[in-house]
């Protein structure tokens, strides 16, 4: 969401830009307020809930971000958002351990484009299960919440109690509570005027959003099939079909045996008839 908004932001003309996006100019109030409608837009379930008066901790027009959860997945969302504006900066990192936490935080400052927008002195890395608590007591305007999911309904529901504007990574709960707690939460958030966007990537994406409404608003005729490509690991086929090939050690999802041993295809298409 951050590097979508942030080349909308700085390399594309207004003649292109939705009119939920600001202008190029923009100062970080009005970027996160279109956040918030664009996530409106999608119909993003935790979307945006409102606009606060107090955007930045200062008062100033930099947007400090706080990075809950430094595995793979928080390190890169935290470098998406510093890719995003130059007036974006890193200033307090949470994690469980803290060798992930110096790992992503090392890993962040080998990369030229975001290396001069990392501010995380000792006293702003916070390690152990408390972490996240740690990390919204400073004064951080946005959290990236990217620890494993099943700590992001607690997460969240401390971030906006906090008064802090939320980036929540997909699944935002992983059971039936967790999901009723997530809801609330967001009300809450709304009742407070903070924004809170979830990691559903596609549903920010122009060209998905364009394409789906054009298949919405009859551009082709009825469709009967779709087709969708994902990243399930199968068997790979033996193309020989070969009855003396050697014995099959199928991968996960595979269910026709076919002579030849598991190797991961992340080409595997999924068909089905409307």
């Amino acid at each position: 969401m951050f590097q979508t908004t942030g080349k909308l932001m700085n390399n594309e003309t207004n003649e292109h830009r939705p009119a939920n996006q600001p202008e190029p100019n923009s100062t970080r109030r009005q970027f996160i307020k279109a956040s918030a409608s664009a996530a409106v837009a999608s119909g993003v379930t935790a979307g945006v809930l409102g606009f606060p008066r107090g955007v930045h901790a200062a008062g100033d027009d930099l947007l400090r971000v706080g990075l809950i959860g430094c595995g793979g997945r928080g390190t890169g969302a935290a470098r998406q958002a510093l890719e995003a504006d130059d007036r974006v900066k890193l200033v307090a990192m949470g994690d469980v351990f803290e060798d992930r936490l110096q790992l992503s935080l090392s890993s962040l400052a080998k990369i030229e484009e975001v290396a001069g927008k990392i501010d995380v002195p000792p006293e702003r890395q916070f390690a152990g299960f408390d972490a996240y608590q740690q990390v919204l007591a400073t004064d951080v305007d946005v959290v990236l919440l990217t620890a494993p999911p099943h700590f992001r309904p607690m997460h969240l529901k401390a971030a906006v109690a906090a008064g802090k504007h939320v980036f929540a990574e997909k699944p935002v709960a992983v059971d039936a509570p967790g999901v009723r707690s997530v809801l609330e939460t967001c009300a809450e958030a709304k009742r407070k005027g903070l924004s809170v966007v979830s990691g559903l990537c596609l549903r920010y994406d122009a060209g998905f959003r364009e394409t789906v409404q054009r298949l919405h608003d009859g551009a082709i005729a009825r469709r009967r099939t779709r087709r969708a490509v994902g990243g399930i690991a199968t068997c790979e086929r033996n193309s020989s079909g070969s009855s003396n090939a050697p014995a099959c050690n199928p991968g996960p999802g595979c269910s026709t045996p076919c002579g030849r041993a598991a190797k991961p295809n992340w080409r595997r298409n999924s068909r089905s008839t409307l």
